[in-house]
C-alpha cells in the first residue's frame, strides 16, 4: 500500500511541476519578437493582476512594439509595477 502511494505522491508532483507559467510563455513570446502576440498575451495578464505583465505592457508601450507608442499609457503600466514592488518608505 506505501509504494502505491509513494507512486501516486511522485505522480503528483511531477504533474504539478508541469503546468504551464502563462508570465513565463509570455516572456518567452516576448523575447523572441513576436511583439503582437506578446502584447495580447501580457494584457491578459495585466488585467488579472500580474504586475510584470503591466511592467512588460509599459515597456511595450514607450518603445512601440506590438501596439502605437502612448507614453501616457506607459507611465500607468510602469508605475503600477514600481508602487507595488517598491517597498515604500517611512514618512519622515
Amino acid at each position: 500500500m506505501s509504494i502505491r502511494y509513494s507512486f501516486f505522491a511522485t505522480l503528483l508532483l511531477v504533474a504539478a511541476t508541469l503546468q504551464a507559467d502563462p508570465m513565463l510563455d509570455a516572456e518567452k513570446i516576448y523575447h523572441q519578437g513576436n511583439y503582437d502576440k506578446a502584447y495580447t498575451e501580457m494584457r491578459s495578464l495585466a488585467k488579472k493582476g500580474e504586475v510584470d505583465a503591466q511592467y512588460y505592457l509599459g515597456a511595450m508601450l514607450v518603445d512601440g512594439l506590438g501596439v502605437d507608442a502612448n507614453s501616457k499609457k506607459a507611465s500607468i503600466g510602469l508605475s503600477r509595477r514600481s508602487s507595488k514592488s517598491m517597498p515604500k518608505l517611512p514618512s519622515c
